[in-house]
């Protein structure tokens, strides 16, 4: 029986390390297979998708330019903390952009319950806006012992009128959970929400509302996959 080897390595590989299409590299880290597209390298069975944008820094907000294909549909997490021990009560919030940076309108709902500050749901929402709330702040009940972390995870689905070539709206929908760093009886605050937009994305400012600046962390992922 003939013995076909492919490139191997102890990282994933990137189109610098398989430069034609088709070609397949392994992970011998983990075990991963993947595969040359035209323009990207693609893991091969399972997992999340394809990586597409990922940041990693010490700011409290930032700016991310990726136009977003309707062939696609889109995984996004975010992971914010922020040292100290002060609270900071803000919520989360995103501008959907062009790739020329004009914000788009839309409409939003976010329903919020936590365990030990407000007693039932509550709600926000808005029509018409251009900045998208996440009711996800903090309780302010607890004065934080090192800090507040946010994981935020979100789904952003393009929709269609006529056909399924033309994005006339996107929808995202999701959920944030707002805790304490490492604390043996932290508040936990869900918010789940749901932004449409109207308008073909090329750009996305996150700000999860921790700005305490002592530091401020801020790690984000985008992957994708085919929607057919």
């Amino acid at each position: 029986m003939a013995i076909i080897r492919v490139k191997r390595g102890t990282a994933n590989p990137t189109t610098s390390n398989l430069l034609y299409v088709g070609e397949m590299g392994f992970n011998t880290t983990t075990n991963e297979l993947f595969i040359r597209g035209n323009s990207s390298v693609v893991k091969v069975g399972g997992g999340i998708g394809e990586l597409v944008y990922s940041y990693q820094g010490t700011l409290y907000y930032q700016t991310v330019s990726h136009i977003f294909d309707n062939n696609y549909i889109y995984e996004i997490y975010i992971l914010a903390s922020t040292a100290g021990t002060v609270s900071d009560t803000s919520s989360s919030y995103i501008n959907y952009m062009s790739s020329g940076g004009s914000y788009f309108l839309g409409s939003y709902m976010s329903l919020r319950y936590d365990d030990d500050y407000n007693t039932g749901l509550t709600r926000m929402s808005g029509r018409a806006a251009s900045t998208f709330y996440i009711n996800d702040q903090f309780s302010g009940s607890k004065t934080p012992t090192f800090g507040i972390t946010k994981t935020i995870t979100l789904e952003l689905i393009p929709t269609f009128q006529s056909n399924t070539t033309t994005t006339y709206s996107w929808v995202a929908k999701g959920k944030s959970i707002t805790t304490l760093s490492d604390d043996s009886s932290p508040t936990v605050a869900i918010a789940e929400f749901v932004h449409v937009i109207d308008g073909e994305i090329g750009r996305l400012y996150i700000n999860p509302g921790l700005n305490l600046g002592s530091p401020d962390t801020l790690q984000i992922s985008i992957y994708r996959k085919k929607r057919t």
